[in-house]
């Protein structure tokens, strides 16, 4: 059985809709119209389609020539923007939100690929989480730090990847940024639980930032420069509203406008072909591997040896193949020189982190 909201509307119905609007509102019916066949355009038949289509470039024309005689006022400048929406020149920001809320539009290989390799490498850490708090009575400082910035990384990694799929990279690497500083306070709180009673003492944020600032905390873990660059990547092109940041999400066009100047494009919500989009795919696996490694370093008594190994390494050698398939395979074929793979480097991480005792 059909219903009535499943039925289109034809060029007919559409005729006696304009009427109907001119009849009830007789100065702003065509208006109401319009707004109407725009929210409705979908729900017509091809021809009611392009009536409406020829109506409504009749009407702009019509709109624009009369507002450009109207005073400043905010009914032009509302007019205005009616007219800009209906060439599709217009922010709406339910457009935005929607695509935010809404399941990805036909994916890159890439995204499909990360997102099979994100859910199951997340469910690991989720897994080994549970298994840590399963494992009796847990206590200190230093153990509660751990436990909740563990926590906060996984909530960071869903964001995280939730943005890096909707093509917005550099809000992703924000997100990505929070996650190396934890994982660092991790690594510093195995080491020195100490600087854990410090971190939850309380004391005024300064205080606490003098001693354990992200720059502080990789010194004191004598980490080195390729974690610095790391860490300004991220920060530059996501956290801070730097020049890099803003020039990710600006292109020129090759059209000059009417005046014959040249045009800069501006990108609101996001852009696939970026190459921070793509980066941010990559940081999400290789934030896995430091959130599993670090918590495997951390709670090792209270995981299995031997799965906590099996599941690093495959999620290594996951990253390191889609690392070679997307970066290295490109390069070595636009004629760089690559000196070995990532699944050679992924190795030796492995070997380096799970050698025999």
């Amino acid at each position: 059985m059909t219903m009535d909201s499943d039925k289109k509307i034809t060029f007919e119905m559409l005729s006696d809709k304009l009427v109907e609007f001119i009849k009830k509102d007789p100065t702003n019916g065509v208006i109401h119209f319009n707004i109407y066949a725009l929210t409705n355009y979908d729900k017509m038949t091809p021809e009611a389609q392009k009536k409406a289509d020829e109506l409504q470039e009749m009407m702009i024309k019509y709109v624009d020539e009369a507002v450009s005689k109207l005073p400043e006022s905010p009914l032009k400048r509302k007019t205005k923007r009616l007219s800009k929406g209906a060439k599709g020149k217009r922010l709406h920001a339910d457009t935005h939100i929607n695509f935010l809320e809404s399941p990805v539009s036909s994916p890159p290989k890439l995204y499909v690929k990360v997102r099979k390799l994100f859910i199951e490498h997340l469910q690991t850490i989720m897994d080994f989480y549970q298994d840590i708090l399963d494992g009796g009575t847990l206590s200190g400082v230093a153990t509660f730090s751990k436990l909740s910035l563990l926590a906060a990384c996984m909530d960071e990694l869903l964001v995280a990847f939730h943005l890096s799929q909707r093509a917005m990279g550099g809000q992703a690497f924000s997100h990505l940024r929070t996650i190396y500083e934890a994982v660092d306070l991790i690594d510093l709180f195995n080491r020195e639980p100490e600087a854990a009673d410090l971190w939850t003492s309380g004391k005024p944020w300064q205080k606490v930032w003098d001693e354990l600032s992200p720059g502080k905390v990789r010194q004191k873990l004598g980490k080195g420069a390729i974690f610095k660059d790391i860490y300004s990547l991220v920060s530059g092109m996501g956290a801070h509203p730097s020049f890099d940041m803003m020039r990710s999400r600006c292109r020129k066009a090759i059209e000059l406008s009417e005046k014959g100047n040249p045009m800069i494009l501006i990108k609101i919500g996001g852009s696939r072909s970026s190459k921070e989009t793509v980066f941010s795919h990559f940081l999400l696996l290789l934030s896995i591997i430091m959130i599993m490694g670090m918590m495997i370093a951390s709670f090792e008594r209270r995981l299995n040896a031997e799965e906590a190994e099996s599941a690093m390494t495959k999620c290594c050698m996951d990253y390191a193949d889609l690392f070679d398939e997307y970066l290295n395979k490109p390069a070595k074929e636009a004629g760089m020189k690559i000196d070995g793979t990532a699944r050679e480097v992924m190795e030796k991480l492995i070997k380096a982190l799970f050698k025999e005792k």
